[in-house]
């Protein structure tokens, strides 16, 4: 079984969510040339975005008009577990916090101002978090199919 990156030719895909279009646009200035950069500044067109493309990170602001950042990766982890959520916020809250380390299951908060060379590290983590969840469930069918397919084999061998 093949345990390489899917799409071994393309960029880590990362998907920025803020309602602050000047925060997307500094945030996919600094973020293009290592990553395939999508952006939403609502979380309906976010979702649109995580339906139709191949999104590794999830990076969202925390306060947005219709929305919190941790409601909208809390939906992420229930919709599409596999994704890494990170919360970037301007805000320090040791509630919001901890409700979004339980509820969202986020990988990293990030505090505004944020720092380029920061926030590429944050990313490069979270992807090798994302490429090490995925090659770990490719293990755990492979190990499945494979305790299957000998049980068999022992079973025929014994009639």
């Amino acid at each position: 079984m093949n345990l390489t990156h899917p799409y071994p030719t393309q960029k880590p895909s990362i998907l920025i969510v803020d309602d602050d279009q000047l925060s997307v646009d500094a945030l996919h200035r600094a973020l293009k040339r290592e990553f395939e950069v999508f952006t939403a500044t609502n979380t309906k067109d976010a979702e649109n975005i995580l339906r139709y493309e191949y999104v590794q990170v999830v990076m969202s602001d925390h306060r947005m008009p219709n929305e919190t950042g941790v409601a909208f990766l809390t939906r992420v982890r229930a919709e599409w577990s596999n994704v890494i959520r990170i919360l970037i916020s301007g805000y320090s809250n040791h509630t919001d916090t901890v409700q979004g380390n339980n509820d969202a299951g986020i990988f990293q908060n990030m505090q505004k101002p944020w720092n380029p060379e920061r926030v590429i590290l944050t990313l490069k983590n979270a992807v090798e978090l994302f490429e090490l969840q995925r090659q770990n469930h490719l293990l755990s069918v492979e190990l499945k199919v494979a305790s299957s397919s000998l049980k068999q084999k022992i079973e025929q061998k014994q009639t």
